[in-house]
């Protein structure tokens, strides 16, 4: 939920109040899971971790798996409305300069070699975007 706030926010103090959601949303699993073995009877706190942290894997299993698919199905694009696109990159030039910049710094830090770089940018130069 707070990610598509921050997927469709028209401002900046609306994305950082976003982002700070997810912030503090992201860490229910680590309370969570003490939480519970604390309120829980001493014979059971064995079946209570089990069952916490049996639904915490299948949630990330089943969300990657699931998202898997829609990349497949209607493509990379499809989790971003083409206003947001538009948002961020008002022009075909400002795309492709983001993309060469970023490209330069991660090449720069070694994160990526220059062939797989100069790929990305060919990429990015012909991509049908704004």
């Amino acid at each position: 939920l707070f990610l598509i706030v921050c997927a469709t926010a028209p401002s900046l103090l609306v994305l950082m109040l976003g982002t700070f959601a997810i912030g503090v949303s992201t860490v229910m699993a680590q309370i969570l899971l003490p939480f519970a073995v604390h309120l829980s009877p001493a014979g059971e706190r064995g079946k209570v971790v089990g069952s916490i942290m049996s639904g915490l894997l299948i949630g990330i299993l089943l969300s990657r798996t699931v998202s898997g698919y829609v990349g497949e199905l209607w493509g990379w694009r499809e989790p971003f409305p083409r206003e947001t696109l538009s948002r961020l990159y008002p022009s075909h030039s400002d795309y492709v300069g983001k993309v060469k910049s970023d490209v330069a710094m991660l090449v720069a830090q070694r994160w990526l070699e220059p062939e797989d770089g100069n790929t990305l940018v060919q990429r990015a130069s012909s991509a049908p975007l704004p």
